[in-house]
């Protein structure tokens, strides 16, 4: 589960090395969501832009995700307790995206250290994908 969302054409200009790209994607992409979570948060704009979920309103049940960039704008202040209450999963996707900017850094200066974070990525992003259809079949019962 990987946040990746910088074209190839600005990746480019970091490094030529496919590994390198795939790393600095990875590591902007995760910096632009942790400043957006970041500014969603200041100013509380948060607190006034309604909930609206597509998935609850067509299917009358909660998704997996509802909650999360609420919870994940917890994580971001501090407040564990209320990003435990808006989704369970959020404090632990909010350590996942740090994990994956401090990781993606030093994958990136360290070879030793990239095969091994590749699969730490990989392992985490299951486990949180298996959390979150946890909290869903939780949620509809």
């Amino acid at each position: 589960m990987e946040i990746a969302f910088v074209p190839d054409w600005v990746l480019r200009y970091f490094s030529k090395e496919k590994s390198v790209q795939r790393h600095m994607n990875v590591l902007l992409s995760c910096s632009v969501t942790a400043l957006a979570l970041l500014l969603f948060n200041s100013g509380q704009i948060s607190t006034i832009v309604p909930h609206f979920c597509l998935a609850q309103f067509l299917f009358r049940v909660p998704c997996p995700g509802c909650g999360i960039t609420r919870s994940l704008s917890a994580f971001f202040r501090l407040d564990l307790r209320d990003a435990w209450f808006n989704n369970p999963v959020g404090p632990f996707l909010g350590a996942f995206l740090w994990s994956q900017i401090l990781g993606r850094i030093l994958a990136i200066r360290s070879k030793h250290f990239e095969c091994g974070f590749i699969e730490f990525s990989s392992i985490a992003g299951r486990i949180l994908v298996l959390a979150l259809a946890a909290v869903w079949l939780c949620r509809l019962f």
